[in-house]
Parts: C-alpha cells; sequence; structure tokens
C-alpha cells in the first residue's frame, strides 16, 4: 500500500516542524521566557492547525487502524492508541451494526495558563508541564513531561516524565494508557512504568505522510489535514456537515471531528475502558 501525502501546501505551511525525537531530546535546555506569553495568539495566526475527520459513515469495523498504529508506533499488546467500538443499533423491525473508533482527542483545551495558552486536561494535571521551551515553524512553546504542540498535537517527553499518572487519569476519554515497556526519566518517579497515548503519528507528519490509520483505512472513513486551511478536505468535510465530537459536555474542544448521522456517539459514556468493544 503506497504512502498517503499530506498536501504540498501544508507541508510548506509545516516548513521547520522538529521531529519526534529531536524535540524530546532538545527541549530542555531552554529556561522559561516572558517570549512565550504571546504564544496563544501565535497559535491562532501562524502554521497549521492539524486535525482529523472520522465518518463514521464509512468505517466498515475492520480495525487495520488499532493494527497498523501498534507496527507503526511500537504500541504493546495490551493496550492501544486506537480502538474500534461494534454497537447494534435498533433499525425499524432489524438492528444496524456501527462502529466507533476512538483516539486521543487532542483537545485544544479550554484551560487558561498563566502565559495565555489553553491545556486540555492531560497537559493541565501533569506536575512537569512547562519545564522550558522549543520552538515549532518558528512558534515558541512550552514543553514538559507532557504538552501541546502548536500544530495541536498532544505530546509527552517520557524521560520528563514520573509515572504519577494524573495525566491518565484527568483524560476523559480514557485515552492514555501505562506503558509497561516505558521507563520514566524524571526524578523520583511514582510508580516503575511511563504512559503512551497517540501521537498523531508526528513523525509521520512532520515528513509530509498522513498519519498510520488514516494510510490504512480500507473504509477512507479518516481523513486528517490542516482546519486552517479552507481548502483542504478536512475543512470542506466540517464546513459540509453537522460535525460533532465525543463528550462534548466536557468541553475540552477535541480536534478529532465524526460525521455521525445515526448518533453512533450516543453509545459512548464516559470511562469505557480503551479497548475494543465486540458485542
Amino acid at each position: 500500500m503506497s504512502e498517503k501525502r499530506i498536501s504540498r501546501s501544508d507541508l510548506l505551511k509545516a516548513g521547520g516542524a522538529v521531529a519526534l525525537g529531536t524535540a524530546t531530546a532538545g527541549m530542555m535546555p531552554k529556561a522559561l521566557r516572558g517570549s512565550v506569553a504571546m504564544a496563544q495568539e501565535q497559535f491562532d495566526r501562524e502554521g497549521p492547525r492539524n486535525v482529523m475527520v472520522i465518518d463514521l459513515r464509512k468505517c466498515i469495523g475492520c480495525r487495520g487502524c488499532t493494527v497498523t498504529c501498534k507496527s507503526e508506533n511500537n504500541v504493546p499488546l495490551d493496550v492501544w492508541n486506537t480502538v474500534v467500538k461494534q454497537e447494534e443499533l435498533e433499525n425499524g423491525a432489524f438492528a444496524k451494526k456501527v462502529f466507533l473508533p476512538r483516539m486521543c482527542n487532542h483537545c485544544e483545551g479550554t484551560i487558561q495558563q498563566s502565559h495565555g495558552a489553553t491545556y486540555p486536561p492531560c497537559v493541565n494535571a501533569c506536575p512537569r508541564k512547562d519545564l522550558g521551551t522549543a520552538e515549532w515553524n518558528g512558534i515558541e512553546y512550552y514543553v514538559g513531561a507532557t504538552y501541546k504542540r502548536p500544530d495541536g498535537a498532544i505530546l509527552y517527553n517520557s524521560a520528563e516524565c514520573v509515572a504519577c499518572y494524573a495525566c491518565v487519569k484527568a483524560c476523559p476519554y480514557g485515552a492514555r494508557h501505562v506503558d509497561n515497556f516505558v521507563t520514566p526519566g524524571g526524578p523520583n518517579p511514582y510508580n516503575q512504568y511511563g504512559i503512551g497515548k497517540c501521537i498523531f503519528c508526528v513523525q509521520r507528519i512532520d515528513n509530509g505522510v498522513v498519519p498510520a490509520c488514516v494510510n490504512t483505512c480500507e473504509g477512507r472513513a479518516r481523513v486528517f489535514g490542516d482546519r486552517k486551511d479552507p481548502d483542504s478536505e478536512v475543512s470542506q468535510l466540517i464546513n459540509s456537515f453537522d460535525t460533532v465530537h465525543l463528550l462534548p459536555e466536557e468541553n475540552t474542544m477535541p480536534q478529532v471531528y465524526y460525521i455521525d448521522p445515526d448518533n453512533v456517539l450516543s453509545t459512548f459514556q464516559k470511562g469505557e475502558p480503551f479497548r475494543d468493544k465486540v458485542d
């Protein structure tokens, strides 16, 4: 299967992006600086804002996304970065089988920080957020054990993690997990193992390739791109359909949008285990 590429315009807008390995290895030396206080305003003006649209009309429940994610990101066998929930909805005298793919929502967040940025619950809960600054696409931003990149990706740095699992508990979608193959590198860790989650395959998008789950989706239910580009496919889908989010009452501003004419999202309850469910 050939790799789907991010459009040239999106890639050019993301010029200067730092790959995950570089970002996590070199993010800490800079001291916090007051100039970052204007970071949120800069985010609104500069660079792409990557989002995903999942069209539930097209998901066939093949779970190719879950398999390719494990392969691409070396996810252990007993946990997942993306899952697919299967349900049956009443359809007159018949039942209709439906599927709900889930992943980290890479939430924009609404929790205001003193430096002006807004964080989702997971980043806000981290005791080792805002340890220093890094630069992406010419924009300076705060980094720590978990952080929000200017393009919207919610990432983590195991080298600074103390395994308190505050971020795992704070996520209303259950999208973070304890990873028994990751050793936390922060000072005086609380537990033996670090955490894992979907990272939007930044190692791919920084090289102009869509996330692995998008590339593998047989029904082409997943679409990825720049929400700020009015000509991008994700923008056209969001503008053409009444897209919805998981758990809108949580007020996290997810950057994963669903096309859901059958109201499949109503089958999801906060606190559900983050694993494939087949009824």
